[in-house]
């Protein structure tokens, strides 16, 4: 099925939706390929398209056809109030994790309303400053969500990091998309979950991962739009897709400041090993919660400060 010379926007949208079986994507190509947002292509639609437009729009069918996914495919996809660049070097954002960063934009709210939010006040510092540690950042979906989202009055500083360099270029390319004020507190450092964060020790207020949590045997099993696109290092963990899971656990409580809260997604059936090893690991308040589908879909727990890491701590700016 082809245009003929003199057809229109909506005739481009039609022939889309037809190949596609989908109109919403078939309408996000024409945005994407005529450079004109939603509001604009309606009044459009009986308006000439250009030839170099339908080629576009018929070059990125055919890559959905393929079976490339369509956030790929149109380099952007939305996130809670966000647009984010995205590229095959991050996931693709999704809505189980915007219920994870709306927990945690909660969190920090209660806790700035409350006034009771954790210091270093037991250590002999009082250092007002909330901040949150984002590991695994990606596409910074939860990093720019919690600073873009938290009041402006508030003072906070979230730091992302992320073991791949590529991913930490789209962050850097969404971050610098927002406002300036959003910018000035945000910071996102190259390395492997905590391995860059050694001038922090104790300092979060809350830690809150998406790691991988597929196991080796489930990813075999997934769709190929996943497996062929999306990139695995930020799938997979070993030992059942706990393994990364258990190390961020393990190594939070040097890091977030006391009573300082984890917050960490991961698959519905690791709910319970992993909610039994925050309890055996003293976090305290531990808890599990749903996501969109009212599925388990993360835990979150607290934890006393560790004293014999504060007692190692220097009173430096951290």
């Amino acid at each position: 099925m082809t245009l003929g010379r003199g057809s229109s926007y909506g005739d481009l949208i039609d022939l889309l939706a037809t190949e596609l079986r989908s109109f919403p994507q078939a309408k996000w190509i024409v945005e994407k390929v005529s450079g004109l947002d939603s509001a604009s292509i309606g009044p459009l639609s009986k308006e000439l398209v250009a030839d170099d437009v339908i080629d576009k729009a018929m070059k990125l069918v055919g890559r959905v056809k393929a079976g490339e996914p369509i956030q790929y495919v149109l380099e952007s996809w939305d996130f809670r109030y966000l647009r984010l660049s995205i590229n095959r070097s991050v996931l693709i954002p999704r809505p189980e994790t915007e219920v994870v960063a709306g927990y945690v934009i909660d969190e920090i709210r209660q806790r700035f309303e409350s006034r009771e939010d954790a210091t270093f006040k037991d250590y002999g510092i009082d250092k007002q400053l909330f901040r949150v540690a984002d590991l695994g950042t990606g596409s910074g979906a939860i990093a720019l969500s919690v600073a873009k989202e938290i009041e402006s009055r508030f003072d906070i500083e979230v730091i992302g990091t992320d073991l791949s360099q590529e991913a930490l270029e789209v962050a850097k390319t969404n971050l610098e998309a927002l406002d300036l004020s959003v910018q000035n507190g945000v910071k996102f450092i190259q390395g492997s979950w905590f391995d860059p964060l050694d001038d922090y020790l104790l300092a979060f207020d809350i830690v809150v991962s998406n790691p991988p949590y597929i196991s080796p045997g489930q990813y075999e099993e997934l769709d190929s739009c996943v497996k062929d696109f999306e990139p695995k290092m930020a799938l997979v963990a070993a030992d059942e897709g706990l393994s990364d899971l258990i190390h961020i656990a393990s190594n939070a409580m040097r890091y977030l400041k006391n009573n300082g809260m984890l917050v960490l997604e991961c698959d519905p059936d690791q709910i319970d090993p992993l909610v039994k090893f925050l309890k055996q690991a003293n976090y305290y308040e531990v808890e599990s919660h749903l996501d969109l589908a009212l599925r388990p879909r993360f835990v979150s727990g607290r934890i006393k400060a560790n004293s014999l890491v504060a007692e190692n701590l220097d009173l430096r700016e951290i």
